[in-house]
């Protein structure tokens, strides 16, 4: 776990996908980054789980959140609970992990 956390922090402390001056506008200002922060691309509004390129470097990970699915997936495969996923990280809801399995399993059932 500690390898993957230190992977996950180098990647997205990573200098290089950091922008050097804030792009402008048609007029002349500042572009603002709350709103393509957090407005995912390539996703309806009422997806749980978003893919941004600009959001760890494109890995599926909760709306709104910096944590990726993978994370979830690997607590349970790890043998943890979905408790034990959530106390880990707080900024993620049960309803969101749940409806991310939903999502994961009815994928999975239409491929069979």
């Amino acid at each position: 776990i500690y390898n993957r956390l230190s992977l996950m922090a180098v990647s997205w402390l990573d200098e290089s996908t950091l922008p050097r001056s804030p792009p402008l506008t048609p007029n002349g200002r500042e572009k603002c980054y709350t709103r393509s922060i957090w407005r995912p691309a390539m996703t309806s509004s009422d997806d749980v789980i978003v893919k941004d390129p600009q959001i760890m470097g494109g890995a599926p990970v909760f709306r709104g959140t910096r944590v990726p699915l993978q994370a979830l997936f690997d607590y349970l495969e790890g043998g943890e609970t979905l408790e034990e996923f959530l106390d880990g990280y707080p900024s993620v809801s049960r309803e969101m992990a749940i409806r991310a399995l939903e999502e994961a399993k009815q994928l999975l059932s239409a491929r069979i």
